[in-house]
């Protein structure tokens, strides 16, 4: 992974103009899709997948559901986290989620994470390709910016 944030411009305008372009790319070619189809027509492309009996898709083996958690699962320099840090804020303005499917190569520090992740989870799994891949956003918070809310009134 740390190949493919080397990979991508170190110039932060144009890492920028390159992410901005990527996901507009990916919004019209959803819009353009949206104006297609006949209202209430399904796209094939976009069925719903087959789920198994705890509300999986259906379809692959090989993938470990527990909970885990990796220490230095992403170990960045100072110059690598600040730009990833400036790409989420940039992606987290947009208030969207993306996907990069599981054939597509990364166009952005962003997704170089994300395939990252989609390779460490299904490493010994055997699914479909063609229609794999990973769902990914960002959030980009500041000290103070969320405090969670308490499910219920704290007692006097």
């Amino acid at each position: 992974m740390k190949r493919r944030l080397e990979a991508l411009p170190t110039d932060e305008a144009e890492r920028r103009r390159l992410l901005l372009a990527m996901l507009a790319e990916d919004s019209d070619e959803e819009s353009e899709e949206g104006e297609e189809g006949e209202e209430g027509e399904e796209d094939e492309d976009e069925a719903l997948p087959v789920l198994d009996a705890k509300g999986r898709v259906a379809g692959y083996a090989g993938i470990d559901h527990s909970v885990r958690s990796f220490a230095n699962a992403l170990p960045l320099d100072a110059e690598q986290r600040a730009a990833l840090i400036r790409d989420c804020r940039v992606v987290f303005a947009l208030n969207s989620s993306n996907w990069l499917a599981a054939s597509a190569e990364p166009r952005c520090s962003l997704e170089a994470v994300a395939r990252a992740v989609f390779e460490r989870h299904t490493r010994g799994a055997t699914y479909d390709a063609t229609r794999s891949g990973c769902e990914w956003w960002a959030q980009a918070r500041t000290r103070g910016s969320h405090r969670p809310e308490p499910p219920w009134p704290p007692p006097p």
